[in-house]
């Protein structure tokens, strides 16, 4: 009796949980569609806030990539004009060589005019009383014939050498002329020169200080900051390339060739003076929160201060490479290459034989966006290795 009543007791509680069940059903669907609705709600909102935020990312990175982009183009159009500058100095340097030289023959010439002048009218003045007198009578007042001979010939000489000064006088008349008007020519050109540097000099102050903005607005700005390090990155990228490449074409060429450069691991001296603001390796930016290599050193310096080869080689890069300005790569053989870059007048021409010591350059801040200072690497085999141990210490 006792087990017919659990069983009971237990068919009731399963049948009370059903009809609860079947009664609370609906409700329960109702609830979950409506959870369902509100999350989908949710992740529309969501999607549509990481599409804004996709597109405000991808508008300031052009922005900034232009920013930086615009820097690059500055410096390019800098060093345009810093070589016009430099072009039209030295022409301006031989014009003034030309001037002076033209000036000193004017001077001279006029001296020589006046001289013969002088001259010409103390003849005039000898002629005049030889006419009053009269050749004959020159001629015939001679002792012997000897003497008669001798007036002859001296007269005769005396009129030969006043036609040769009267044709000299008007040739250097002539030559006075000439000369005159190419001075006059000379100096338009060199006041035409030197206002054109002048204007070339204003157009470089406008784009310094314009440069100078954009370096400003680039280091204010966590985002464009950021820029200028990937662009950094793929322009040390696209270095690398390079490098590989003109290193593959000097193992062809240099092969069984030796060089004495390893032998000076540790001497060789600091291709500028100034003080090492980057040293090689890896380094984090704190700023930007960011992890960078540096392949080099780069040492600050006086704008202007002579760049100096480390060691015996052969040029075999000098130009402009985004990212670094003007750039020199030496070969030292054994594929064995140091790098100089950011530079500002380049004194060397590609393939030119360098000595230890011997000036190739200035400092500048072509593709720099820290100021004046040089960038400065060696490679093995196209691969960056420390400077500082290659460098004499202190």
């Amino acid at each position: 009796m006792r087990k017919k009543n659990k069983k009971n007791t237990v068919i009731f509680s399963v049948n009370i949980l059903l009809i609860l069940f079947l009664f609370l059903l609906p409700f329960a669907f109702g609830f979950e569609e409506e959870e369902i609705d509100r999350l989908k709600k949710k992740a529309d909102v969501v999607e549509k806030k990481i599409d804004k935020s996709q597109a405000e990312i991808l508008k300031f990175s052009r922005k900034e990539t232009t920013i930086v982009n615009s820097v690059d183009k500055i410096d390019v159009s800098l060093n345009k004009a810093r070589r016009k500058i430099s072009a039209n100095k030295s022409e301006l340097s031989i014009l003034d060589k030309r001037i002076s030289k033209n000036t000193n023959e004017y001077k001279k010439l006029t001296k020589k005019i006046e001289s013969t002048e002088d001259y010409a009218a103390k003849r005039l003045v000898a002629l005049y009383k030889m006419n009053q007198i009269g050749q004959l009578h020159l001629l015939i007042t001679a002792g012997s014939m000897n003497e008669l001979f001798q007036r002859k010939m001296a007269l005769e000489r005396i009129l030969e050498y006043d036609e040769e000064t009267r044709k000299a006088f008007l040739e250097d008349k002539v030559r006075l002329k000439k000369v005159l008007s190419r001075l006059n020519q000379q100096q338009l050109k060199k006041v035409a020169l030197e206002a054109s540097i002048k204007k070339q000099i204003g157009t470089m102050s406008q784009k310094r200080k314009t440069r100078k903005k954009l370096l400003k607005e680039i280091r204010s700005k966590k985002s464009y900051e950021l820029a200028a390090l990937y662009s950094y990155k793929k322009t040390a990228k696209d270095l690398d390339q390079t490098i590989e490449s003109l290193s593959l074409k000097l193992q062809q060429d240099n092969q069984g060739k030796k060089s004495s450069f390893p032998a000076f691991k540790g001497l060789l001296k600091m291709p500028v003076k100034g003080t090492i603001t980057r040293f090689f390796g890896t380094y984090k930016n704190n700023k930007l929160n960011v992890t960078n290599f540096c392949s080099g050193i780069d040492i600050k310096a006086k704008r202007g201060t002579p760049v100096a080869a480390v060691s015996d080689g052969k040029i075999i890069y000098s130009s402009w490479f985004k990212g670094y300005g003007n750039m020199i790569i030496i070969d030292h053989g054994s594929s064995y290459y140091t790098l100089y870059a950011h530079l500002e007048e380049v004194q060397v021409d590609k393939k030119a034989e360098i000595k230890t010591g011997d000036i190739i350059a200035t400092v500048g801040d072509s593709g720099s966006l820290t100021g004046p200072n040089l960038h400065f690497e060696i490679r093995h085999f196209g691969k960056p290795v420390d400077p500082l141990e290659w460098l004499k210490a202190g």
